[in-house]
């Protein structure tokens, strides 16, 4: 998880005990909600039966009260041994549920082909992968992204996913554009790209396998073993130990759109670990041709390892091209052409740990009708 956004505790005199804790983790909001809630529910009933018992003991004779005292005592020394035991509870199956997420995650990541069930846009999907990413977008796929990309595109547009991984995105294009087509180069993931939208009958999405850059040619692609959604290509450091590297091929994008006439491209979706820079390059004639909404991921820690170049750097480098540019997080959209809020994304998405990981370019504002905070600015 990064991007923690609220952390919110109330304690007092057991009144109420309440963590919840928000944050995104590409684009995906996510919470956790303590059992804290369950306490305060469980001190209220307690407090309400303790408040009946006093109205009822004072009705009693002194002699009454005294043998009713008696009778409960037994009651009142097993409810204090049980308080130690109650108090674990709580703790010890937040503790359980971590471990088996924990456990699940490795189980996934080393059990070979696993299926789950993923809601995409409103839609279930049910996934094929062999990795640890499988868990991550199990249940929910990136709620945010979800609605930020489906407020651009429109049911006549074409859609270049480049990125496109096991084809979570790219099954929400399939669903709401009228052409799409997928870039995955890495050979092994382009097989779960083939076969989950294969699956779910996305008849008008083309998967590609190759990745889009600025040169043609064939580059290495490195990834961890157990998760392979963070992929980068390596051209430019050398791959850690005990990653694994692939031979893959890298196209111009103007080249793909000019052999496979492509009349126009109406929205891009760019996510490939700092790579960004030689996709948007690749794609010069297209984009002063067709003047597409663009779609990004931003990644100062990619950019800086991978592609040795800084946060600033990029971002000078995009308001270069795009008249148009917000930095996003949840509902809240900073123009980068405008400094002060340019610090801003800068700051939080360094120090902050990866907020405002998504970047929305046009070529005019009009193209960004559907998203409400751009049009009351």
């Amino acid at each position: 998880m990064t991007a923690f956004e609220q952390v919110g505790v109330r304690c007092g005199a057991f009144r109420e005990v309440r963590c919840n804790i928000q944050g995104t983790h590409k684009g995906q909001r996510v919470s956790f909600l303590a059992a804290g809630s369950r306490i305060s529910t469980l001190y209220r009933a307690m407090r309400g039966a303790a408040r009946a018992g006093e109205r009822f003991a004072a009705s009693l004779s002194w002699p009454a009260l005294i043998v009713l005292g008696l009778a409960l005592l037994p009651m009142a020394a097993i409810a204090v041994l049980a308080l130690p035991l109650l108090a674990a509870v709580v703790p010890a199956r937040v503790m359980v549920g971590a471990i088996w997420r924990k456990s699940r995650r490795r189980v996934l990541a080393g059990s070979g082909e696993v299926n789950v069930i993923t809601d995409i846009g409103g839609r279930s999907y049910r996934l094929t992968s062999d990795d640890a990413y499988l868990y991550r977008v199990e249940g929910k796929f990136e709620p945010g992204t979800v609605r930020l990309l489906s407020a651009l595109v429109r049911p006549e547009d074409t859609v270049f996913d480049v990125g496109a991984s096991i084809g979570c995105t790219s099954l929400l294009f399939g669903a709401r554009a009228a052409r799409v087509f997928s870039f995955e180069p890495s050979a092994d993931t382009f097989r779960y790209l083939q076969h989950n939208l294969a699956a779910a009958g996305s008849n008008n999405v083309t998967a590609v396998n190759a990745g889009l850059g600025d040169v043609a040619g064939t580059f290495e692609l490195v990834f961890a073993p157990t998760d392979r959604s963070g992929g980068f290509v390596a051209d430019r450091l050398r791959a850690p130990g005990g990653h694994k590297i692939e031979q893959v091929r890298i196209l111009r994008g103007d080249d793909f759109v000019v052999d496979n006439a492509i009349a126009k491209v109406d929205l891009i979706k760019i996510d490939v670990e700092g790579f960004e820079r030689h996709v948007i390059a690749g794609l010069e004639a297209t984009l002063a041709r067709d003047r597409p909404v663009v779609v990004l991921e931003l990644n100062h820690w990619c950019l800086n390892a991978f592609r040795r170049t800084s946060l600033p750097d990029f971002l000078d480098f995009l308001r270069g091209v795009f008249p148009v540019l917000y930095a996003v997080e949840a509902t809240d959209f900073r123009d980068l052409h405008d400094r002060d809020q340019s610090y801003h994304v800068m700051h939080h998405h360094i120090v902050h740990k990866g907020r405002y990981q998504n970047i929305v370019a046009a070529f005019a504002r009009d193209r960004l009708a559907g998203l409400e905070p751009v049009q009351r600015r």
